[in-house]
Formats: C-alpha cells, structure tokens, sequence
C-alpha cells in the first residue's frame, strides 16, 4: 500500500463527510500477515478499502470497527491473537491494532446562494460540525469565489435537480431561494424525507400560503409539522448576518438534540 493514496483517499472521505474507521497495526509480535503501520479504512457496512492482512484477523477487525461506528464509539486499541484456535490463522503472531473512528458529519444543504445563504454558510463553516453546499441556479451565486469557506457549491438546473446530493437523517435542508415557486417546489420534494432539519425563510402569511398549496397536493399535517417556518431562533434584527445567526443557532440546537 502506498502511503500518499491511503492519505488522499482519508481526505478525501473527510471532505465528504462520510463516516468511516481507520484501522492500523501499531505492534506486532511474532509472524503477521504485514508489516506494523499496514492500514486501512472500514465503513458503517462494513466494506472496507486497502488491507491489512487478509483472513479472519482483518474480518475480525472490520467487525470491530464496523460495531465502534454504530455504537458511536470513537476509538479501540485491541491485540488480536493470529492462531488457528482464535482467528483461524496459522501465522501464529499477535497483532495490537488501534482503531479510530470518524463519524458522519451532518450535512447542511443551503438553497439558494443569495446574501442569507452566503452568511450562513460562512458562519456555518466556523462552527466546523458540519458539511456545507450551497445550491443556486445562478452561476454567480453558485461559484466557489462567493462561497470560499463552504465544501461545496453546485449549479444546478431551474427545477433544482442536477448535481443536488441525496438527503438522509443526517441532512439539514434551509431554503433560502430567490423565489417562492422554488421554494414550494423544494419543501414538497423534502416534507416527507427522514431529514433532521428542513426549514424555509418567510413570514407566517408565506407560510400560510406554502402550506395551504401543499395540502392540496396531499402532503400530510405531520410532515408539515416538521417544517421549522418562519426559519431561525427569534432572536430580532432582519440583516443578513442576523438573520443567519438565528437559523445557525436553530440548526445547532436541532443537531445537538440528535445525540
């Protein structure tokens, strides 16, 4: 295994803000499949990429940190026993392999990249607990030069469907488009998705109208009642960055309610 691509392809997950475990060999005595500091990466599933030596030692080791992610657990030093009795290994050896943990980190999906998003997402960043991309059909309000501190900006179409991510319980969605259409169209897409979070900017009279036109088409009052509207903590102000804190500290709270 070379070193540089283990490394990049770590960053790389980081960057995504998937959860995985690291596991490494960090002693070793007696005959083992590699050498110490052999690694590699296991996911919630327990697929896993590069290796560290095969056989019921390395599935034994997946198992373990397969069970750290979902315990939310963050981290394991264990010695493995490489026997035929134990592991069903001949090598005979014992391996002592730390295993570390990185969990999801939940992503936040801001629609539309106008003044609003574009506080939100750079505050978002500072917080440093979540992963952020900033939709908009607008090239303008879409490019990395206006998002800098984001992970992640898209273009996408005028329905908002090209290049949008898949949402799952660890999604917080805020819509903050330039228009109202787009912002029916989108909470009819997400009312009924398991996210943790889908909020939307306006007043109660917009909220009325959006959710009167939703009942229409069938959504039910229970998934209309997950929907944070008028969006944010009410802590007062109307600018930007105000406006940005009070949906922050909302989404914060959200999040840490989770755990």
């Amino acid at each position: 295994m070379r070193k540089i691509e283990f490394y990049n392809r770590v960053v790389e997950l980081l960057k995504e803000g998937r959860g995985f475990a690291v596991a490494e060999i960090v002693d070793a005595k007696g005959s083992i499949p590699q050498s110490p500091d052999a690694k590699m990466i296991i996911f919630p599933d327990r697929s896993y990429e590069f290796t560290i030596g095969g056989g019921g030692f390395e599935a034994q080791v997946i198992e373990d940190g397969a069970t750290l992610l979902a315990n939310g657990e963050k981290r394991l030093l264990k010695t493995y026993e490489l026997t035929p009795k134990d592991l069903e290994m001949p090598c005979g050896g014992e391996a002592t392999v730390a295993i570390e943990v990185h969990q999801t980190m939940p992503k936040l999906l801001i629609f539309g990249g106008g003044h609003i998003g574009r506080m939100l997402g750079r505050l978002a960043s500072e917080t440093g607990v979540f992963h952020i991309t900033v939709i908009d059909d607008r090239k303008d309000y879409a490019s990395p030069e206006r998002h800098p501190e984001v992970s992640r900006t898209i273009l996408t179409d005028a329905q908002y469907e090209e290049g949008v991510p898949q949402v799952d319980e660890h999604t917080f969605v805020v819509l903050s488009s330039r228009s109202f259409e787009t912002d029916q169209l989108l909470i009819e897409r997400y009312a009924r998705e398991k996210v943790a979070y889908l909020g939307m900017l306006g007043s109660e009279s917009r909220k009325k109208r959006v959710f009167k036109e939703l009942k229409k088409k069938g959504i039910p009052e229970e998934a209309l009642a997950r929907i944070h509207t008028p969006i944010g903590i009410p802590i007062g102000g109307k600018s930007p960055g105000e406006v940005a804190v009070s949906i922050l500290a909302e989404l914060i709270q959200v999040k840490n309610k989770m755990k």
